[in-house]
């Protein structure tokens, strides 16, 4: 796996872990250690760009999960609204969005259920706008 960040400027600063290779077992700690390592430097908005990941597996996913709870944790969103978007299929996180996954990446997600949490761009540009 590798992994490099990048920061682009839209309305809010965005941190863009452009990440190569499969997100599994195997280095997910490497993954994640890189994202929460750019949270601690300040980061408050992350975009994943998926375009060279092949596979994610479980242990990717629950990466996906302690990702989006350290950005929750950062801002002052309110938990009820939170849970009710969520149950309601409305949520979709501020913090952390997803760029060019690969089908196979989507499907994981759809099975996970995360697909209606991550907002999915196909464009850097548009999806650094979506921030804020």
């Amino acid at each position: 796996m590798k992994i490099t960040v990048t920061h682009e400027l839209g309305k809010v600063p965005v941190a863009v872990l452009h990440i190569t290779g499969a997100i599994d077992s195997s280095n997910y700690n490497e993954f994640e250690s890189a994202a929460l390592s750019s949270i601690t430097s300040g980061d408050q908005y992350m975009l994943l760009d998926l375009a060279n990941v092949h596979f994610l597996s479980s242990a990717g996913l629950r990466s996906l999960l302690r990702i989006y709870r350290q950005l929750h944790s950062l801002n002052d969103e309110e938990n009820t609204e939170v849970r009710q978007g969520i149950l309601m299929g409305t949520y979709k996180s501020p913090y952390l969005k997803l760029l060019n996954p690969s089908e196979l990446v989507i499907q994981t997600l759809k099975i996970a259920g995360w697909d209606m949490i991550f907002e999915i761009h196909r464009d850097l540009t548009k999806a650094v706008a979506s921030f804020k």
